[in-house]
């Protein structure tokens, strides 16, 4: 009986461990310097091809060899191939995630431009009307 109770009483004060509980700190958090230091080199990445482009052109315009409007166009379509990329993702993202969806709009930009004009006339329209019944 005194070894039940031993056991029974070492065994309720233990914290949970198995499967399903993690015992260490998460490792795989980032820390803030590393999170700054991720954004920073993002930020520098972009701000370099930007200032790689503009050079480039500036190069180009001054001095338009076949070579220097070539390096222009590829620096260009560099830019080109990440903003396409970038909307891509967006659009799937728009799509996959109901959150980021408004229910009373289409998604596509044609369509919402078209619906955000139908809906100024009817608010005009109803503009007009309630000026006339109010009269």
């Amino acid at each position: 009986m005194f070894m039940i109770l031993i056991s029974h009483l070492s065994t309720v004060d233990a914290s949970p461990t198995g499967f399903l509980w993690y015992n260490d700190k998460h490792d795989h958090e980032l820390n803030n310097s590393s999170s700054k230091l991720m954004n920073w080199t993002h930020d520098h990445r972009i701000e370099e091809l930007k200032e790689q482009f503009n050079r480039a052109q500036r190069i180009a315009l001054d001095n338009p060899t076949l070579e220097n409007v070539i390096t222009a166009q590829r620096l260009q379509k560099q830019i080109m191939e990440k903003a396409h990329k970038f909307a891509t993702m967006w659009q799937l993202a728009t799509l996959l995630d109901y959150q980021l969806i408004n229910a009373h709009e289409p998604s596509n930009s044609l369509h919402r431009k078209l619906y955000q004009e139908k809906s100024e006339q009817k608010t005009t329209q109803n503009s007009k009307t309630l000026l006339k019944t109010g009269d």
